[in-house]
């Protein structure tokens, strides 16, 4: 692999320990970056649009005290999400800044519509099934689809090439949408939702990098990892190794791992917390890509994956950076 030195590496310094399930709060599957970028809406303004009768949408606008009671409530919900375990009162009222009288009345409207719990015994509050329906919904959405789909389309008419987006699930690769030049004359196993080993793929590769060491060794333990192209490989002590130089470069690259005479380059694209959810990736014939021309490529690649991760809620600096046992 040949690391470009002047791309920003995407994400190398904001792994978690060890990334969670979707969903991370307490009891629920409220999505966090959903809730991210409703805060973000309010902080833009307090005009929305609402529909009228006859179906047209209007402008309207919120009083100050209105914005803040939804700011106040998208705070309560957004610590509850992250938080492992139920959260006293007093901390809420003091984490979210909330008056400690105006917190009560919040949370017992909130508990009314079903969107926080009160533990007795705890005398703590966590999420409520009314989030658990949104969250779901979201999902329900397919929200990394649907946000990526013009990038996709955008990614493709820029490079010539095809495009995939792709998520990881256990250590394997699926790819979940793909969009093909008019003319390619790259022939390619990887339709959606076709599955491929990660370590070999450079979708999954980049995702991988952006994991800790003690994540991808319990993916694959001590057997010899599985190769399609006699490339790529063998162990994970020599992963681990691929892994390092990815996760220092931003990006990775599959040179003819999966397809002899086909090359691929991916870079990963991040949640808010910093954590890998998907990778986006381009395939191409690689006598016909010159070092020049995959630096380009590679360039590209990296921004339309930072753009996917800053759609989702991603911030630049989050998360923390993995940690090699080695």
């Amino acid at each position: 692999m040949t690391a470009t030195s002047r791309l920003r590496p995407v994400g190398a310094s904001r792994s978690p320990s060890v990334p969670p399930a979707w969903p991370t709060g307490f009891g629920s599957s409220f999505p966090p970056d959903l809730l991210a970028r409703l805060h973000s809406r309010l902080q833009r303004g307090s005009t929305y649009t609402s529909p009228r009768r006859d179906g047209c949408l209007v402008s309207q606008t919120m009083a100050p005290s209105s914005v803040k009671s939804a700011e106040r409530v998208l705070a309560v919900l957004d610590l509850l999400a992250r938080s492992v375990r139920p959260v006293p009162t007093m901390t809420i009222s003091r984490d979210c800044a909330i008056p400690k009288s105006s917190t009560h009345h919040l949370l017992n409207v909130m508990r009314d519509r079903r969107f926080v719990s009160y533990y007795d015994e705890e005398r703590a509050w966590g999420l409520g099934v009314a989030a658990f329906e949104i969250g779901s919904a979201y999902m329900r959405s397919a929200p990394l689809q649907r946000m990526g789909r013009h990038l996709l389309v955008e990614l493709t008419a820029e490079t010539g090439d095809t495009s995939h987006l792709a998520v990881l699930h256990g250590s394997e690769v699926l790819y979940i949408d793909k969009e093909e030049p008019i003319t390619s004359s790259a022939r390619l196993v990887t339709e959606v939702g076709v599955r491929l080993p990660a370590h070999i793929t450079a979708v999954g590769r980049a995702i991988l990098a952006q994991l800790p060491e003690a994540q991808v060794r319990a993916l694959y333990g001590e057997q010899p990892l599985v190769l399609r192209a006699d490339s790529g490989p063998a162990d994970i002590g020599a992963l681990l190794g691929d892994l390092d130089e990815i996760r220092a470069a931003g990006y990775a690259f599959d040179d003819e791992m999966v397809s002899p005479g086909i090359s691929c380059l991916a870079a990963p694209v991040m949640s808010h917390e910093g954590v890998p959810v998907a990778a986006i990736g381009v395939t191409f014939v690689s006598a016909q890509r010159d070092a020049a021309a995959r630096e380009r490529t590679t360039e590209l690649v990296c921004g339309f994956a930072q753009r996917l991760s800053s759609n989702i809620g991603h911030v630049e600096g989050a998360g923390t950076e993995p940690v090699s046992a080695g």
